[in-house]
């Protein structure tokens, strides 16, 4: 959730429930259900809004509980645009540089 308050959006493969697609299509919140069957690999943009997690899927934003992406999330990528590379700091304040080498230790 940082990475998307940092970077402005993190790419996320999830392993989407069933349920999701119900839950999508009810306009409900994305959240654990017990028992649910996959549906298959699914990308999304994860996006820190409004106070809240949402994703962006199938035409728009949709939110998701934390332990929607604990749970279902098996792969991240941090999008780095070139005008974020082309300045010393990100929106928020904190050194470029300093962020793209945090980056580059995680695994």
């Amino acid at each position: 959730y940082v990475a998307a308050w940092l970077f402005g959006a993190v790419g996320i493969g999830l392993d989407l429930p069933t349920t999701a697609i119900e839950q999508f299509d009810a306009r409900h919140v994305w959240d654990v259900s017990p028992g649910a069957t996959s549906a298959g690999g699914h990308y999304v943009s994860l996006v820190a809004r409004r106070g809240f997690v949402e994703v962006v899927t199938w035409g728009r934003t949709h939110p998701v509980t934390p332990r929607f992406i604990q749970q279902y999330a098996d792969e991240a990528i941090v999008y780095i645009t070139p005008d974020r590379l082309t300045t010393t700091a990100s929106p928020e304040g904190f050194a470029m540089s300093q962020l793209i080498d945090d980056l580059a230790q995680l695994n």
